[in-house]
């Protein structure tokens, strides 16, 4: 018997590799780029969507007239923190320190002092990363950092600052920075944001806790199961349709015997189905026995009654005789 009747193009190994190749391939150029505010754990495979966290002017409360972002106490910290998430801030930020005006329309936090001015502490990203397992989102090129002069400087040198209007100040040629660590929170109704520190007045750290940095389903890369499955169901297809064009163009089948391997198939269809029926006629034949012994009783007794009938006809004939 033939096990095998397909083309041998298709029964050849080279053929199978060149089709897991090309699934591979075929899977990995058409995954989706990730989605801006979103990412996805290298180590677990989960998918994290922080795009809820957005603050847009459509979200703006309807009982305020001004632009409704996340703000962040600083407690012991002369400053209170504004910022949005994965978007520039909404708040008017036409007096922040030493950026650019064309740069201003991208600020993502700034803070501002007791004096009332304005500090950049980054720009807007849209690109969430995992560092290790915590899920960081960073932003960078905000307002100039002070150098460690400017850092420690006493009143008396603010002072003296104010009053010479025309002296520059000194740049230590970095900018302010802000690293966001997003926490799973799925009892938070809305984010808690909390200004955690800051080194050298440059970069300033927040813990934000919410809902959002939960893992979610979304558009994400296939995993491996699900690669596995695609290339599965495309040989399985190849080898259905290319079995019967062979079968059909060149041993001029018809009928069920077009399907690739068709004595193999009907012989374990058969063996299935001869197994299916001895199996219920050993149950019928355990229930017909378990009926007739409900009867067997009967049959006795009347069997005993025809016996003694048959022994009293006996009698009644020797009786007769003598």
């Amino acid at each position: 018997m033939r096990l095998w009747t397909a083309s041998p193009v298709f029964a050849s190994p080279f053929f199978v590799l060149s089709l897991l190749q090309l699934t591979t391939a075929d899977t990995s150029s058409n995954t989706p780029p990730q989605k801006p505010c979103t990412v996805t754990s290298t180590q677990s495979g989960n998918f994290f969507d922080l795009r809820p966290l957005t603050r847009t002017s459509t979200s703006a409360s309807s009982s305020s007239n001004t632009a409704h972002d996340w703000t962040a106490r600083g407690h012991d910290y002369p400053a209170n923190f504004t910022l949005n998430i994965c978007a520039p801030v909404l708040s008017d930020v036409a007096d922040v320190e030493s950026v650019p005006t064309s740069q201003k329309s991208n600020i993502s936090a700034f803070y501002t002092t007791q004096e009332g001015k304005q500090y950049s502490i980054g720009s807007v990203s849209t690109r969430p990363y995992f560092r290790g397992r915590k899920l960081v989102l960073e932003y960078v090129g905000g307002s100039p950092c002070p150098t460690p002069d400017d850092a420690d400087s006493n009143k008396e040198e603010e002072e003296e600052e104010k009053t010479n209007k025309n002296k520059k100040k000194k740049e230590s040629g970095y900018r302010k920075s802000t690293i966001m660590s997003h926490l799973c929170d799925h009892d938070a109704i809305k984010p808690v944001i909390s200004f955690v520190g800051q080194v050298n007045h440059c970069g300033y750290f927040f813990e934000v806790r919410s809902s959002a940095a939960c893992p979610t389903v979304g558009t994400q890369a296939l995993g491996p199961i699900s690669v596995f499955g695609i290339i599965g169901l495309v040989a399985a297809l190849v080898y259905l349709v290319g079995g019967c064009m062979y079968q059909r163009t060149v041993m001029h089948a018809r009928g069920w015997r077009q399907m690739p391997n068709y004595a193999v198939w009907a012989g374990l269809v058969g063996g299935v189905w001869a197994l299916i029926k001895s199996i219920g006629n050993r149950c019928a034949g355990k229930l017909h026995l378990r009926r007739s012994s409900y009867h067997r009783p009967g049959a006795r007794r009347s069997s005993l009654e025809s016996e003694n009938r048959l022994i009293d006809a006996l009698d009644e004939d020797s009786g007769d005789d003598v």
